[in-house]
């Protein structure tokens, strides 16, 4: 559903069966990736790791996060957040604010 989402928003998205293939994705530098959205609850790996990992491979990536359920600590990381459910027209919005202002890099940005 989100990747319909974001395809009819005019988004290029590479979706990943795991977190471990979007490690992979993240190491061909021949791929533009300009954001990470992420479910933070995942099986194999914990979605604000993927983030870390990920932005230690693509600095300049930003990060929104998403979860059904309460997630605290999200203040201080400087991502953003989305809470599941959530509709077409909060999660467009969610991703272009994101991408237009600039916000989403984590800790290590500049200002936060």
């Amino acid at each position: 559903m989100v990747r319909d989402i974001l395809e009819s928003a005019g988004y290029v998205v590479l979706l990943t069966a795991d977190p471990l293939e979007a490690l992979r994705l993240a190491q061909h530098q021949a791929i533009a990736i300009s954001l990470l959205l992420v479910d933070v609850v995942m099986p194999t790996m914990d979605g604000r790791e993927l983030a870390r990992r990920i932005l230690s491979l693509r600095p300049s990536i930003k990060v929104v996060l998403m979860s059904g359920y309460e997630v605290s600590g999200l203040a201080e990381s400087g991502w953003l957040f989305i809470q599941k459910p959530f509709g077409v027209k909060a999660l467009a919005q969610k991703i272009a604010d994101t991408l237009n202002k600039g916000q989403g890099h984590g800790p290590s940005e500049p200002g936060l």
